[in-house]
């Protein structure tokens, strides 16, 4: 704690003077309910980052009370004409007494450390963020039934499975084909053949939406043609590679819909272009199985994704 001198003196019979440090306090007769030097000191200096070290006074204050009136005057010791002039109507000294200590903490020329002031209670503006691309990924399956045109002599059943992922407007399919068995009678007997083959189609859809959707798909089918003749004084069987490209088309929409399922229908065709023809002949019969060269599967289908 530091020292202090403190020295009251009676002066003009109507006013107190008493000094500490380096203030100086004086109150006429009617302001003795404003704060002594002590006090004053003590309240200037807890808004000081570093309350002066001086002995000597530096600041000195008046106080003054006329009617109804407080005031007081504050002067930097030796620089008269930076005084300063501060009133008040309250009965009581508190309120100047708060004026007077932060302006004498202003006059010392250090830093005020003040109370900062309440934030304004105003919402924030909302921030505006762009909607990310929505991008869709699905995986489900596809089972269709139709007609295989002139890949087996005219018109065979078909049937086909795939699972299927799904990226927004597009996907790919792996799954399998079966052309089923055919039978073609040729003299006194009879030949049966049909294809099994795996299946992988890369798709896209420029029409994709939930209750439409136009998609058009290419990709490769390789399988397996086997052709068995029955009734013939030497039966024959036979196994060949069956290679194609498709080049489809289809329209589906949907059927229903929940929060992790959708159902699906799917309406297609698909051209066949055949790396190699495959027939198969009977011994001084001729052809029994003669492909067009012109193929193609047409079939309606059921499709569901989870999501």
């Amino acid at each position: 704690m530091r020292g202090f001198l403190l020295v009251a003196v009676l002066t003009r019979g109507t006013a107190w003077a008493a000094s500490s440090g380096w203030l100086e306090v004086e109150r006429d007769e009617e302001a003795q309910s404003c704060p002594e030097v002590d006090a004053l000191r003590s309240s200037v200096e807890r808004l000081l980052e570093t309350p002066p070290s001086a002995g000597t006074p530096l600041i000195h204050v008046t106080f003054h009370k006329e009617g109804a009136l407080l005031s007081a005057r504050l002067t930097r010791i030796g620089d008269e004409a930076a005084a300063r002039e501060l009133r008040d109507s309250h009965s009581d000294c508190e309120t100047l007494t708060q004026a007077v200590s932060t302006t004498v903490a202003l006059m010392l020329e250090t830093r005020v450390t003040l109370p900062e002031p309440a934030p304004v209670g105003f919402a924030e503006a909302p921030k505006i963020v762009p909607a990310p691309d929505v991008v869709h990924n699905y995986a489900g399956f596809e089972v269709s039934g139709g007609a295989a045109l002139g890949v087996v002599n005219g018109v065979s059943p078909e049937l086909s499975a795939s699972g299927v992922f799904r990226h927004d407007a597009f996907d790919f399919s792996v799954g399998a084909l079966w052309i089923l068995p055919k039978r073609i009678s040729l003299g006194p007997g009879h030949v049966d053949a049909h294809i099994v083959a795996l299946t992988s189609r890369g798709c896209w859809a420029p029409l994709n939406q939930r209750e439409a959707t136009l998609r058009g798909c290419t990709g490769f089918f390789a399988g397996i043609f086997q052709a068995q003749a029955r009734g013939y004084t030497r039966d024959l069987q036979t196994s060949k590679p069956w290679l194609a490209v498709p080049l489809e088309l289809s329209l589906g929409g949907q059927i229903t819909s929940s929060d992790g399922l959708w159902l699906g229908w799917r309406l297609g065709a698909t051209l066949l272009a055949p790396l190699q023809r495959q027939t198969f002949s009977v011994q001084g019969l001729g052809r029994a199985v003669d492909p067009s060269r012109l193929q193609g599967l047409t079939w309606l289908g059921l499709e569901a994704y989870l999501r």
